[in-house]
């Protein structure tokens, strides 16, 4: 019987077995908005408490809430300059050295995460194989296929060959800064 109920939009079983509700989205979202608005007043009372403190500790603060996004931009090759510009125009009381500062900490704490080099855009995951020397790259219409030898287990065929589109034929591979 409880089988019915599920399928018809009444009462749902537990995992303990007793029947219970189905929920109300119109009520669900009121609760959300509730919720969210007393976390935000919590917050808000929160920043108010940090207000009086130096200017490296409010730049730390920034960079640690603003961390998912600095991240991002750098491992898209954003320069540390170029961000450290953005902020020096948008807090222009902070000085720009109190934000390198934080900045620096951050790719820090995200080395000590990772437990490897400064992430780099062209950084792999932990689970990926190593990279295979470029002389085994395939090159012509090998290259555009996606069961090619140097295709990495994360990457789509539309990202594969527009690597190797960048990458270009093995025999003309540049070093570029930093690499070796």
């Amino acid at each position: 019987m409880d089988k019915a109920h599920s399928r018809g939009g009444s009462p749902v079983g537990d995992s303990d077995g007793a029947l219970s509700p189905l929920l109300d989205p119109s009520r669900l979202q009121t609760e959300r908005r509730a919720a969210t608005d007393r976390l935000l007043a919590r917050l808000k009372a929160l920043d108010g408490t940090h207000t009086a403190q130096t200017p490296r500790a409010y730049a730390q603060r920034y960079v640690r809430q603003q961390e998912a996004l600095i991240l991002g931009l750098l491992n898209a090759g954003v320069g540390t300059e170029e961000i450290l510009t953005d902020l020096a125009l948008a807090f222009s009381s902070i000085p720009t050295a109190e934000f390198r500062h934080a900045i620096a900490q951050l790719r820090d704490r995200q080395r000590k995460q990772i437990g490897a080099s400064p992430a780099t855009p062209s950084a792999r995951p932990a689970s990926a194989p190593p990279p295979k020397a470029s002389s085994e790259a395939p090159s012509g219409p090998a290259a555009s296929t996606p069961s090619a030898p140097d295709r990495r287990p994360d990457e789509s065929d539309e990202d594969y060959r527009l690597r190797k589109a960048l990458e270009g034929p093995p025999d003309q591979s540049r070093q570029f800064i930093g690499e070796r």
